[in-house]
């Protein structure tokens, strides 16, 4: 998508994929790119929260999330951004045409895609967040940094859900649930949650997974009648800020969601 972009305006930027394999080669790696010419780099799991020790600036989201998904190479200094909470919300507006307003939010997982969009959402005036995770202490240290930023009701919560739980209740009273966790990827079959007895027709459910293009969880929600967003347009949309950030050109968000909706569309 970003090569699309790139060689629709005539700039001679290459944009390609680099894997990493190990923590040491990690290290190896920003050595390298300080001294090179590339003008940025995206970071995915599960390097979001570990690159941050070898930035020399963070924006103000990196730095309340602790999270980095977006790195600007100016001369050497390399400053990270955080797009994926701006790239789903951008996109569920776009797509969706959803009013966050007063909407009781409830994300699944806490890790660094979980951190980027929960700090986000708090910008926009919900009514409530609610952060369920396999493990509730690290939903309670997310809990704990938005609340220092942030003055709404934060609540949260396992993944362990029957109808006699407070989290199943969580679950059935909020508007927007978004499912931040891997489970359901390529690979990763599967559901974060057990059932979903909880779902209420006039639910939207978001999965942040792309490929597969319906995981299980969007599919058990689905089969219910509830309105469902998988992560094709929040890729985009981060993709399309950082773009921005790299380039100092305006991205083609709409290009940019087809290309990744075809490519998602092709993964059997």
């Amino acid at each position: 998508m970003h090569q699309a972009v790139l060689d629709k305006i005539g700039l001679n930027h290459t944009y390609g994929a680099l894997l990493i394999n190990s923590n040491q080669d990690l290290e190896l790696f920003f050595d390298m790119l300080k001294i090179s010419s590339v003008k940025g780099v995206n970071v995915t799991v599960p390097y979001k929260e570990s690159v941050i020790k070898y930035l020399d600036t963070l924006d103000h989201s990196a730095q309340n999330c602790q999270a980095v998904n977006t790195i600007v190479n100016n001369n050497g200094h390399l400053t990270g951004y955080n797009t994926d909470g701006r790239g789903l919300v951008y996109s569920l507006q776009q797509d969706v045409g959803v009013d966050l307003l007063n909407k009781h939010v409830l994300i699944l997982g806490a890790g660094g895609a979980a951190k980027g969009i929960a700090y986000e959402l708090c910008n926009h005036n919900l009514s409530s967040l609610t952060i369920l995770n396999r493990t509730k202490e690290k939903a309670d240290t997310l809990q704990y940094g938005l609340e220092s930023h942030y003055k709404l009701p934060i609540y949260t919560g396992s993944l362990t859900i029957d109808e006699s739980t407070i989290e199943w209740e969580r679950l059935h009273s909020a508007d927007i649930i978004i499912q931040t966790t891997s489970i359901g990827l390529m690979g990763t079959p599967g559901s974060p949650l057990s059932n979903v007895s909880w779902a209420r027709s006039s639910q939207l459910v978001v999965d942040i997974i792309y490929k597969p293009y319906a995981t299980q969880f969007l599919m058990d929600c689905s089969n219910l009648g509830l309105k469902t967003v998988n992560g094709v347009g929040m890729l985009a949309g981060q993709g399309a800020l950082a773009f921005e950030l790299f380039t100092d050109y305006e991205a083609d968000y709409l290009l940019m969601r087809d290309i990744v909706e075809k490519t998602a569309k092709d993964v059997i």
